[in-house]
């Protein structure tokens, strides 16, 4: 039940996407991005692990004069466990690893409005990969499972290049990783 709901929402967001894009015609502009920031863990996760970073790459596509563009992500992100203890601290899975990490891709629609200062929607679905200490028999674990993000944030496009600053939602399926991305990024 869960892979087809998955399915579903990975099947509207595209559909979402690529009907305005098609009828934009040749005036596609594609476009390559960098960012960064702090990632700050959410819910069961939060409580064992300290915020942390990331850094993502990025592959944009949008038509002029069409809100709805589209975003690709490849995303890295990294924290530390905290010392406190007891079954959901990072004390213990600090005896295991000393970080936590998820790698993540993901496809992203953007419902953008116009201005200046350009307000924007921005949610999608992807493939997450959690590597975390293993505390009953030491060493890291690792898992693969599909997710999703929702947030919003700000765009400005200056000379040759856009910039943008927003915060994210992730959910990481059949774990208890969440987590909220601050970013700061930059689009050639």
């Amino acid at each position: 039940m869960h892979a087809f709901r998955t399915s579903r929402i990975v099947a509207l967001t595209l559909t979402l996407v690529a009907y305005p894009m098609t009828h934009a015609g040749a005036q596609m502009a594609a476009s390559v991005g960098v960012a960064a920031g702090a990632t700050v863990p959410r819910s069961r996760f939060g409580d064992r692990a300290s915020t942390g970073y990331h850094v993502m790459v990025t592959l944009g596509m949008s038509a002029p004069l069409v809100p709805l563009s589209f975003r690709i992500e490849g995303m890295f992100n990294e924290f530390d466990y905290n010392s406190a203890v007891g079954s959901g601290g990072g004390g213990v899975y600090r005896l295991a690893s000393d970080k936590a990490r998820v790698w993540g891709a993901t496809a992203n629609g953007i419902l953008t409005s116009s201005g200046l200062l350009r307000p924007y929607l921005i949610g999608g679905v992807g493939m997450y990969r959690t590597t975390e200490g293993n505390p009953p028999f030491g060493g890291t674990v690792s898992s693969n499972s599909w997710g999703g993000n929702l947030g919003g944030g700000f765009r400005f496009d200056l000379t040759g290049f856009g910039a943008y600053a927003e915060a994210r939602y992730h959910w990481v399926g059949d774990t208890d990783v969440r987590m909220i991305p601050i970013t700061f990024g930059l689009s050639f």
